[in-house]
């Protein structure tokens, strides 16, 4: 009963984003709320716009799959090079030097996490639905066949942020398997349905964001990721933080993608 009261409120929360059809997907799905103490044991691919989402992102969850010998491959889609203070007045010079720091700064943390890295360096905010970009997309998902894909929210503002979300789809449609997606909070705060309790291994996600200097001279992201993390631990009551992410089928995703275009 519990289970189905969970379901039950997690499609009506779809339903103030989305509509009826979201409704009736995510029942049919067993879209209900979730809270775990361990993440998701399978092979992950990881999706990120700009380096240090992916640990901004899920960091956490990542740690743990490390932790259960999982195999992760992450995918680093621009070179992050506009990533400046506000106000500073980059060179061209000053771009290519920050797209190259910000790879190595990637780079750092692959030690921890004992994954495979892909660097596309696509420039940044230029990120763009093509053909080329949609089929390597495709072909790598064969290739590597993940179980747990992670990927931003399909309703992320920032556009390479969702643009990413949408290559993914794009690249879904002409895939004939099923994947667990977790879509992961970065600038916006999500409609989650997938709580994960992070508290042994907040410190080390810290850590993690640490590693990109040249990001925290644009803003605290330790402070805000632990905050959002407090959070969302706080509001669910069972874990002092936890990160925060919408769990789906394929199907769903799919589905989910397609209408968050006509909002």
């Amino acid at each position: 009963m519990n289970k189905i009261k969970q379901i039950l409120r997690s499609a009506l929360n779809l339903k103030r984003i989305y509509s009826n059809q979201v409704v009736v997907g995510s029942l049919l799905n067993n879209v209900a709320t979730e809270f775990s103490k361990s993440a998701l044991s399978g092979k992950v691919l990881v999706l990120a716009p700009h380096a240090d989402d992916e640990i901004i992102g899920c960091g956490g969850a990542l740690i743990k799959h490390v932790k259960n010998a999982d195999k992760i491959k992450i995918v680093y889609f621009t070179d992050g090079r506009l990533g400046f203070p506000d106000k500073f007045k980059p060179t061209d010079k000053d771009k290519i030097d920050l797209a190259k720091e910000r790879e190595q700064e990637a780079k750092n943390i692959q030690a921890d996490l004992k994954c495979e890295q892909v660097f596309l360096r696509y420039k940044d905010s230029k990120l763009a639905l093509s053909k080329n970009l949609i089929g390597f997309l495709e072909q790598l998902v064969k290739e590597f066949d993940p179980d747990i894909i992670y990927t931003p929210s399909n309703l992320e503002p920032i556009s390479d942020h969702k643009i990413t979300s949408a290559l993914l789809a794009s690249a879904l449609k002409k895939i004939d398997k099923n994947f667990r997606i977790f879509q992961y909070e970065l600038w916006s705060p999500i409609f989650a349905n997938f709580y994960l309790d992070i508290d042994e291994v907040i410190d080390q996600k810290q850590k993690l964001i640490e590693h990109y200097k040249s990001q925290l001279k644009c803003r605290d992201y330790v402070e805000s990721s632990r905050g959002l993390a407090r959070y969302r631990g706080s509001i669910f009551g069972k874990s002092k933080f936890a990160e925060s992410y919408l769990k789906t089928d394929k199907q769903l995703f799919l589905k989910l993608f397609e209408l968050a275009d006509k909002i």
